[in-house]
């Protein structure tokens, strides 16, 4: 079964651990109540109940407080670690702790104090759980980068072995820190713009059940070589319309050979190929980012309207960017399998999907530890084991990337009864209201011509 975390450490939101302590507070009063009835009772009534069932009874009931008691300060004690976390390492990131942030720089002192002489130290056990993150995210995605390739592993004396080359490139790459999409952050333009095409259909009546769940906005990513973008338009009676974009992974990496790194226009025909990946990964606009933008216009979609993304590898990128950048009105994203992870402000509901793993999606790093959008948002992982059977065949290297599998974790996301999957239902549902349904199928690319 999959995870189902608020973020790459902060498994559960604060504020709902908080929440669950407040509640359990009222219960711990009910039970002081009974201890104190009890006690009252103890030789109130001699007949009925004598003085020793009475005794024992209040024992159980201050028992039973006590332990209920010690429920609620550990949802509390979770929730300093936790928010401890979530400061430290956005101090440590940028400099500062996140603005809405309970646990401030100076506040860490406060809640360090707050424990002395307790045996408990959150602060230091928030540092540990950053640190192990730090060390170990990568440890499935190196298993799996070694596991296909066992003729290589018979080196020479002295040289590094796969996993050790593996974490030197994906340590290289994640220093960088191009993984992580800071809150605010924009794409440069592009210095060498190149040519792009959109070719949009005219909306056409779209299915009548719009997406409810979020394997049904996996469902609807494009996997169709000539359609690698659709937009849908759910039209309300008050004739408000909102959209929802899903767009396809990238289709050729290897179409001009210099991946963007090399000065000058791109070559080939896909825009949705490596060197848009490398622009965007990059924080620079990609054609296909440009072009998605133009299918939605296309569809009728204007500044400042709603918007529900969803995308696969470069597609989740591009999303992201989208809903970074503000032009639209971003309320769900759902990104599979995405290289980022962009922090997204506090209306956007986010969900990622990620294979622990999946090379691509390692692109993004150890990640962000807590929620990367507004309430609700998660991350959804698991291990795809692809089961290596043909030593040296690369293509099951990147089998954990397909779409496909990412298909059955978005399912068992939906059926997992988890409270925050089932707020994205809820707000999802919203479009059920809408009275005409439209959509219109896209194919973006540099030369206006299918691969």
């Amino acid at each position: 079964m999959s995870d189902i975390a608020s973020g790459y450490v902060i498994w559960v939101d604060t504020a709902s651990l908080r929440g669950a302590a407040g509640q359990v507070d009222l219960a711990v009063a009910e039970l002081e109540q009974a201890y104190a009835a009890l006690r009252a009772a103890e030789w109130a009534t001699p007949i009925a109940m004598g003085p020793s069932d009475s005794a024992g009874l209040a024992t159980v009931a201050v028992e039973l407080r006590d332990r209920v008691a010690g429920l609620a300060s550990a949802l509390r004690y979770t929730a300093d670690v936790y928010e401890a976390a979530d400061a430290l390492w956005h101090i440590e990131r940028f400099g500062h702790a996140p603005p809405t942030a309970r646990a401030s720089g100076d506040a860490l002192g406060d809640i360090h104090a707050q424990y002395e002489g307790t045996g408990r130290d959150p602060v230091a056990e928030a540092q540990a759980l950053l640190d192990e993150r730090e060390e170990n995210w990568d440890d499935e995605l190196l298993a799996n980068a070694t596991l296909g390739l066992p003729y290589l592993t018979d080196w020479l004396p002295g040289t590094n072995s796969p996993r050790e080359v593996g974490q030197q490139v994906f340590d290289t790459v994640t220093a960088l820190g191009f993984g992580v999409i800071p809150p605010g952050s924009t794409l440069r333009p592009d210095p060498t713009p190149g040519d792009y095409s959109t070719k949009s259909e005219a909306l056409r009546q779209a299915e009548a059940r719009p997406p409810q769940k979020v394997a049904d906005f996996v469902d609807r990513i494009p996997d169709d070589p000539r359609t690698n973008v659709r937009v849908e338009v759910h039209t309300f009676p008050d004739g408000h319309k909102e959209y929802a974009v899903y767009v396809r992974g990238t289709e050729d990496m290897m179409q001009d050979g210099d991946w963007n790194l090399l000065p000058g226009e791109e070559d080939g025909i896909e825009a949705l190929d490596g060197n848009s990946n490398f622009d965007l990964y990059g924080r620079t606009e990609g054609e296909s980012y440009r072009a998605v933008e133009q299918a939605l216009r296309n569809a009728g979609a204007q500044p400042g309207d709603i918007v529900h993304g969803a995308g696969h590898s470069q597609g989740a990128m591009i999303i992201e960017w989208m809903a970074m950048q503000g032009t639209y009105d971003f309320r769900t994203v759902v990104s599979v399998a995405p290289p980022v992870q962009a922090m997204l402000g506090e209306e956007t509901r986010h969900i990622t999907l990620r294979y622990d793993d999946d090379p691509v999606a390692g692109l993004a790093g150890a990640g962000v530890p807590g929620a990367a959008g507004g309430p609700g948002s998660v991350v959804v992982r698991d291990v795809h084991h692809p089961g290596f059977g043909d030593p040296g065949d690369l293509d099951q290297l990147i089998e954990p990337h397909a779409l496909e599998g990412y298909r059955e974790l978005a399912r068992d996301a939906d059926a997992s009864g988890d409270p925050r999957i089932t707020g994205f239902h809820n707000e999802v549902a919203r479009l059920n209201e809408a009275t005409e349904r439209q959509v219109s199928d896209s194919y973006i690319s540099r030369t206006g011509e299918p691969g």
